[in-house]
């Protein structure tokens, strides 16, 4: 469940308050942080809440997020020793799964910021890679 369903709660007042009040990010750790998914230890399904959660809140559209990119799936995370890897590879996979392990890409909070302002996902840089 994102965190908004609580009736008590007040929604944040901006991106900030979201992913410090609620994911429980220190403040102090919130304008240098360029990997928000490692900096809050969210994997796997906290990595879908959490943006379906800026997605509802800030009203951004994400229809052209690949979260492959960004995170693994629950099934992923839960994993030992890459066995599910051999197993989809064997007999074809899931269809929603990527097909190889691959590199993750960090969305920093500067990013997320600007996303938030544009009120649409775009995909940060590609720093592993220099582009």
């Amino acid at each position: 469940m994102w965190p908004f369903k609580k009736v008590d709660q007040v929604p944040p007042v901006d991106l900030q308050d979201y992913i410090c009040r609620f994911w429980r990010l220190r403040p102090e750790k919130y304008s240098d942080c360029r990997d928000v998914f490692k900096a809050l230890g969210a994997a796997g399904d906290d990595c879908f809440e959490f943006m379906d959660g800026v997605a509802k809140h800030f009203a951004v559209d994400f229809g052209s997020y690949d979260w492959s990119k960004f995170h693994r799936s629950e099934g992923e995370e839960m994993d030992l020793f890459d066995l599910s890897y051999l197993v989809r590879r064997w007999f074809g996979g899931a269809r929603n799964e990527p097909d190889r392990p691959r590199l993750l890409r960090p969305i920093s909070t500067a990013h997320l910021e600007e996303v938030v302002r544009r009120k649409t996902w775009f995909d940060p840089p590609d720093v592993s890679s220099g582009k």
